[in-house]
C-alpha cells in the first residue's frame, strides 16, 4: 500500500472536509470547486486516485454548503463509481478499507435524498428513472462483482469486501421492501471462506433472522437472532435490545413465553402482558396490547410478527377448551364459540368458529378434522396440538 493510499484513507471521511473548511482555524474561504481539487491536488500525487476524491469532497460541499441532497447523492454515486472502475477493480487488499468506507456511504447520502423527495424511495413511476436507493443499489451490484470475482491469494483478496457490501445492498432492498433481493444477496453470501469482522457477521445474522420471520422460517431466525445476541459486542446496547425484542417476538410465535423477571431484566415490559395474553388464548388482552404499545412495537420493526401471533392465540385457546373437555378427542364447536365469545369483543358465530378451526388445522397447528353434520371438531388422539416449533422448520 502507497502512501498516496494512507493518505487517501485519511481524508475520506466527512470530519475531515469540515474540520479543514468549517473547523476553528479553516482555511478561510467557503470551499468550491477548485479549492478541492488544489487540496486532493497538493496531498495526492497519483493521478488515478483524484478523480473518485473530487466527486465525494463535492458531495460534501452540495451536504454541508447547501443542504442539497440530491446534488450530494449524484456526486456521491459519481465518486463510488469512479473508484471502483479506477481503483478498487484495479487494485488488491489496500482498496478495501475505502470500498466499505465508500459503500457506507453511498447508503447515507442515498437515504436522505429518497428522504427529501415524495415517497421515501425516489422511484419514479417512469421504469427508466431509477430513484437514488435503486441507483446506489445497482452502482453497488457492480462493487460485489469487482469484489467476488478476485482469484488473488486470500490475503490480499478483495473478497474481504463482500460481505459488508451485501449488507449494506440487503439494507438498501429492506428499504425498497423488496424481500425477493434481500433474500436473493442472503442466499449467495459466502461466509465460510473467509473469517469476517464479527461486526459484519452480526449484521448479516441480524437481517438473514428478519427475511427468514417475512417468510414465516421462524426456528431458522432463532437461530440467527440468537447468534447475533451472542456476538453483538457489550457496548452496542442498543443493537442488543432490539435483537432481544426481536428474539422475544419469534419466541412467541414458537410458543416460548418470557418470564416477568426475564421482561424487567431486558426491558420487555411492553411484551409482558402481551405474553400472558398469548399463553392463555387471551384474544381481547392480545389485541389491546397490540393496539396500546402499536407505534412502540411498528417503530422497533416487530409489529409483523406479532400481529401473525393471532393464530398462536387462537391455537391456545381451543388447547385450554380441549384441557377443559377432559383432553377428550371430540370437542363441540359450540363449546369452542363459547370460550371465544369469552375472550373477545367482536360478535361471533359458528361460522366464523368453525373458519377458525379449519384454518388452525390447514396450518398444521392443530391435527384433526370437522364433522360439520354434528358440528364437533375431532382431534388426533396422539399429539393432537404439535409442538410450534415443527411447523416453522427450514425445509
Amino acid at each position: 500500500m502507497d502512501q498516496d493510499a494512507y493518505t487517501a484513507a485519511d481524508i475520506l471521511n466527512e470530519d475531515f472536509f469540515y474540520e479543514t473548511f468549517y473547523g476553528d482555524q479553516p482555511t478561510g474561504k467557503i470551499p468550491n470547486i477548485n479549492s478541492i481539487e488544489k487540496l486532493v491536488d497538493s496531498t495526492i500525487s497519483k493521478v488515478s486516485y483524484r478523480p473518485f476524491l473530487y466527486e465525494y469532497f463535492k458531495s460534501m460541499i452540495y451536504l454541508f454548503e447547501m443542504e442539497d441532497y440530491k446534488n450530494a447523492f449524484e456526486f456521491m454515486k459519481k465518486s463510488v463509481e469512479k473508484f471502483i472502475n479506477q481503483v478498487f477493480d484495479k487494485e488488491n487488499y489496500w482498496s478495501v478499507k475505502l470500498m466499505k468506507f465508500l459503500s457506507s456511504a453511498l447508503y447515507r447520502a442515498a437515504v436522505k435524498a429518497a428522504d427529501a423527495q415524495e415517497g421515501g424511495t425516489g422511484d419514479s413511476e417512469d421504469s427508466h428513472q431509477l430513484g437514488p436507493l435503486s441507483a446506489a443499489a445497482m452502482t453497488l451490484q457492480t462493487a460485489l462483482a469487482a469484489s467476488n470475482r478476485d482469484r488473488t491469494n486470500i490475503e490480499e483478496s478483495k473478497k474481504w469486501a463482500s460481505l459488508h457490501i451485501t449488507n449494506t445492498l440487503i439494507r438498501f432492498y429492506f428499504k425498497l421492501n423488496n424481500l425477493d433481493l434481500c433474500s436473493k444477496y442472503i442466499r449467495s453470501a459466502v461466509l465460510n471462506d473467509l473469517n469476517y469482522p464479527l461486526s459484519e457477521l452480526v449484521t448479516f445474522r441480524f437481517f438473514s433472522a428478519r427475511v427468514a420471520i417475512l417468510q414465516s422460517k421462524f426456528v431458522k431466525a432463532k437461530e440467527d437472532l440468537e447468534y447475533a445476541l451472542t456476538y453483538c459486542h457489550e457496548d452496542y446496547t442498543k443493537n442488543k435490545k432490539m435483537i432481544i425484542r426481536y428474539l422475544a417476538s419469534v419466541n412467541l410465535m414458537l410458543g416460548k413465553y418470557p418470564t416477568q423477571t426475564l421482561c424487567e431484566k431486558y426491558d420487555l415490559m411492553e411484551f409482558m402482558e402481551l405474553s400472558k395474553a398469548c399463553r392463555t388464548g387471551d384474544l381481547r388482552t392480545y389485541r389491546r396490547c397490540l393496539a396500546e404499545n402499536m407505534n412502540f412495537f411498528i417503530n422497533d420493526g416487530t409489529y409483523l410478527i406479532l400481529e401473525k401471533i393471532k393464530v398462536v392465540v387462537y391455537r391456545n385457546l381451543l388447547r385450554r377448551v380441549y384441557c377443559y373437555k377432559e383432553k377428550s378427542a371430540r370437542i363441540p364447536i359450540p363449546t369452542f364459540l363459547a370460550a371465544l365469545k369469552f375472550v373477545e369483543d367482536d360478535p361471533m358465530d359458528l361460522d366464523e368458529a368453525e373458519c377458525i378451526l379449519s384454518n388452525l388445522i390447514f396450518s398444521g397447528f392443530v391435527r384433526g378434522y370437522i364433522s360439520h353434520d354434528k358440528q364437533i371438531l375431532v382431534v388426533a388422539k396422539q399429539n393432537p396440538f404439535p409442538a410450534l416449533s415443527t411447523l416453522f422448520e427450514e425445509e
